[in-house]
């Protein structure tokens, strides 16, 4: 049950993380994070670098458990093991794809790189 659970969110995650990027890309900045946008930028962009790293490390785990489970002869338990790992591999590729689409907004100007002085 709680492979379903993270299949779940994880499906949820590969969708949200683009529609959030976009939100940052036109400036929205979280109410819950003490700086300014180019500061939730940075931090936004080390989480979408978080991500896909976690991704491509689940990828692996959950594709040798599913070989595990596979050779077992529980092909159920493998299939949903194997069904995971493609979803967290798609949340990894999502994750880089938002963070080069991130970083292809500053590049063009869209994101300021510094902050704007104060006074």
């Amino acid at each position: 049950m709680l492979e379903i659970i993270a299949l779940v969110c994880a499906i949820a995650a590969a969708i949200w993380t683009p529609m959030e990027t976009d939100k940052v890309i036109g400036g929205w900045v979280n109410k819950r994070f003490k700086g300014d946008h180019v500061a939730f930028v940075a931090a936004y962009r080390k989480q979408l670098g978080f991500m896909r790293l976690f991704g491509i490390i689940l990828v692996f785990g959950l594709g040798a458990f599913a070989a595990v489970e596979f050779s077992d002869g529980n092909e159920t338990n493998a299939a949903v093991k194997a069904a995971s790992a493609v979803v967290w591999g798609a949340v990894a590729l999502v994750a880089n794809h938002c963070r080069r689409k991130l970083d292809a907004a500053q590049a063009a100007g869209k994101i300021p790189v510094v902050a704007k002085p104060t006074a």
